[in-house]
């Protein structure tokens, strides 16, 4: 009987230190939090996760510090998809251990703030739905669900626009081959009332072939008075890496600006 006691006590005791320990590493994470430093808050709450790889607090606190994180790095495309599948993994994990509604409500938020940067704006809409329906009187949710809404409505519209140019375009495409087409052999030509018998007409038609070919020839030497000389001086080599170069980083640039504007439209997550 003293052993089984004994041993109680030291498991309970082993449970009672991974718990000091997660909470521990959960202050120290917020703590870094506030002051901005995102990546040491992240280590702070994997630290948690170990002690208690089913923390509510763990998990959600980790998903915000990854997406705030995110605000303030040049990440290139692949990274800044990771990060975010990163953080999303972290709020469903808090959503299926939470046990209140308000947790839940908030992982949801997040989690389809998410979504909006992935511009999964249907996965957005569900989301911010299950937030609200968990706190229907959430103003930020409801406002975020209503600017996805739009979102997902320009998407669409844009998807059907660029669909109708590419039948249209296809359409074209079609047109032009048939009317370049030759005629098939053993297809009945013109009706022998269009050609013209008389020698009267005959000559008459070769004179004004004469003229007609004068005039090509004239409109001919403007075209190639118009022509560009040749011998013009291809880029280099090194040349055409250093503009890829540059493009790339103007399109970095331009991508970062587009997602500031989008987040400054919408709350960008809700703190535990």
């Amino acid at each position: 009987m003293k052993h089984i006691v004994l041993f109680i006590s030291i498991l309970f005791m082993a449970f009672s230190i991974l718990a000091q320990d997660e909470h521990q590493s959960l202050l120290e994470g917020n703590k870094n939090y506030r002051n901005g430093d995102y990546n040491k808050a992240q280590e702070e709450y994997m630290r948690a996760l170990e002690n208690n790889p089913n923390s509510v607090k763990g998990h959600f606190n980790k998903g915000n510090a990854i997406y705030k994180n995110i605000e303030k790095s040049n990440l290139s495309p692949e990274e800044f998809k990771e990060q975010l599948d990163k953080a999303a993994s972290d709020y469903l994990s808090a959503i299926e251990n939470a046990d209140d509604k308000n947790t839940k409500s908030k992982a949801y938020h997040n989690l389809g703030n998410v979504y909006v940067e992935q511009e999964n704006y249907k996965k957005g809409i569900e989301a911010y739905k299950n937030a609200l329906k968990l706190n229907p009187n959430d103003i930020e949710t409801k406002n975020n669900l209503y600017y996805t809404q739009r979102k997902l409505k320009m998407q669409q519209q844009q998807q059907q626009q660029q669909e109708g140019d590419k039948n249209q375009q296809s359409d074209q495409q079609e047109g032009e081959e048939k009317e370049n087409q030759n005629p098939q052999e053993g297809e009945p030509q013109e009706n022998d009332q269009n050609q013209q018998s008389s020698e009267e007409k005959d000559e008459s038609q070769e004179s004004q072939d004469d003229q007609q070919e004068g005039n090509q020839g004239e409109q001919n030497q403007d075209e190639d008075s118009q022509t560009p000389s040749e011998g013009s001086k291809e880029m280099s080599e090194e040349e055409v890496k250093r503009l890829l170069k540059v493009m790339d980083e103007k399109e970095k640039q331009v991508q970062q600006k587009l997602r500031k504007e989008s987040r400054s439209k919408y709350k960008s997550d809700k703190d535990w």
